[in-house]
């Protein structure tokens, strides 16, 4: 068993490439993180992406009754109306 699959067992499965170099280098293995990332892909191994987000809101889906606003605005004489105040 490679040392990057112990460490990554050790870790519950959790730990990604830049995680288990850390730790093979602090044992004092000179690894370095593209190689852990390669062997790690021959392996089959992965981590755990933590905040990944859940997306809520997908462009162009519209819901049912939703509503269109529109822009248009009702166009008003130009100079100054009956009390001097545009409204």
């Amino acid at each position: 068993m490679p040392l990057s699959e112990q460490v990554h067992a050790e870790s519950g499965g959790t730990y990604g490439a830049h995680r288990i170099s850390r730790v093979l280098q602090r044992k004092d293995i000179v690894v370095a993180r593209c190689t852990v990332e390669r062997l790690m892909a021959e392996l089959g191994l992965e981590g755990v992406t933590a905040g990944q987000r859940r997306r809520t809101t997908v462009p162009g889906r519209r819901h049912p009754g939703s509503r269109t606003w529109s822009t248009a605005v009702a166009s008003t004489p130009p100079g100054p109306t009956s009390s001097g105040l545009r409204t």
